[in-house]
C-alpha cells in the first residue's frame, strides 16, 4: 500500500511540474477574452447618418476592458468606446453595438483591443464628399436676399423680400443667363430707402456675386432753442454697399459672406452728426424660385 501511496504523489507532483490542468480546477490557466468579428454600418456614407459599430466577442476568465478608437484620415486616432467586461468561467459568445457619428470626407480606420491579452480587430470605412448642387439644368426666374447678423436675420431693404405691409415694393429677378437684377423701395416715415442690386449665376460652377447698394434718406426738422422752435430742415443719407460672393449649397439655395461699407453724409452737422465710415463682413442667403 505504501507503495501505490508513493507512487500517486509522484505522479500529482509531476502533473504540476508540467502545469498539467487537475480536475477541478479549469481556471488554473486564465482564459483572454477574444474579439471574433467588428464591423462598421454602412461601410459608405456621406457624412450625415450615424454608423452602427458592432463586434462579437467570447468572454474569457480574466476580467477586462475593450477600447475601439477612428483613426481619421490625417493618421491621428481618438477612441470612441470603451467598456469594462465581467470574467467567466464559461467562454460565452456575445454581441456589443454602439454608434459613431463621422462626418469628414475620407478613408477611416476603427480599431477595437481588449486591454489584457492580445485581442484586437480593425477594419475599414469611408466617408464619401457630398455631390455639389448641380444648377446647370436648373431655371431660376427670381429670388429673395436675405441677410444674417449675430443678432438674427435683418436688412435695410433687401430685394426680393416681401415688404408690402410696410408699403415697399421689391424684386430679384434672374435671367436665364444667370443675370440677377433686383431693386427694392420703401417709404417710412420721414425716411425713404431704396436698393439696387446687379450680379451674376454661373450655372457651371454654381459660383455666384453681386453688388447691393441700399441709400437710405431721412429728412428731419430742426429744432433749436428753450421752445423748440423750428429752424429749418436737415438731410442726412446712408449709403450701404455690400460686395457678395458664395456659391450653390443647395438646389435652390445659394450662401456665403458679403463685405460692406457704410458712409453717412448730412446737410447741417450740427443739427444731426454722422457716424465716420464703417466696414465688416455679413452673411448672406439667396433663396431661388422656380417657374
Amino acid at each position: 500500500m505504501r507503495i501505490i501511496q508513493i507512487a500517486l504523489a509522484s505522479l500529482l507532483m509531476a502533473g504540476l511540474a508540467c502545469n498539467l490542468p487537475i480536475a477541478g480546477s479549469e481556471n488554473s490557466i486564465d482564459r483572454m477574452i477574444t474579439i471574433d468579428s467588428l464591423s462598421v454600418n454602412p461601410r459608405e456614407s456621406d457624412g450625415n447618418s450615424i454608423l452602427a459599430v458592432s463586434f462579437s466577442y467570447t468572454l474569457g476568465t480574466v476580467e477586462t476592458y475593450i477600447n475601439c478608437s477612428v483613426i481619421e484620415p490625417s493618421g491621428n486616432e481618438k477612441i470612441v468606446w470603451s467598456d469594462q467586461f465581467e470574467k467567466s468561467t464559461k467562454a460565452i459568445k456575445a454581441v456589443k453595438n454602439f454608434s459613431i457619428g463621422v462626418s469628414k470626407p475620407g478613408n477611416y480606420t476603427m480599431h477595437c483591443w481588449a486591454n489584457i491579452g492580445s485581442a484586437s480587430e480593425t477594419t475599414t470605412f469611408s466617408i464619401i464628399a457630398p455631390a455639389q448642387p448641380d444648377s446647370k439644368d436648373k431655371v431660376f426666374t427670381s429670388g429673395g436676399l436675405w441677410f444674417t447678423y449675430e443678432n438674427g436675420t435683418a436688412g435695410w431693404c433687401l430685394p426680393g423680400v416681401n415688404y408690402k405691409d410696410y408699403g415697399g415694393t421689391s424684386r430679384l429677378d434672374v435671367a436665364a443667363a444667370g443675370t440677377l437684377s433686383g431693386e427694392c423701395h420703401m417709404p417710412f416715415g420721414n425716411t425713404q430707402i431704396d436698393s439696387t442690386l446687379y450680379g451674376t449665376l454661373d450655372k457651371a460652377t454654381g459660383k455666384i456675386s453681386f453688388h447691393l447698394k441700399t441709400v437710405v434718406t431721412a429728412n428731419y426738422t430742426v429744432r433749436e432753442g428753450t421752445q423748440y422752435e423750428e429752424k429749418g430742415t436737415s438731410t442726412t443719407i446712408y449709403e450701404y454697399e455690400d460686395e457678395g460672393n458664395g456659391k450653390m449649397l443647395s438646389e435652390y439655395q445659394a450662401g456665403g459672406d458679403a463685405s460692406y461699407t457704410l458712409t453717412c453724409t448730412t446737410t447741417n452737422p450740427k443739427a444731426i452728426g454722422c457716424n465716420p465710415p464703417s466696414t465688416g463682413t455679413v452673411h448672406w442667403v439667396i433663396n431661388f424660385n422656380a417657374p
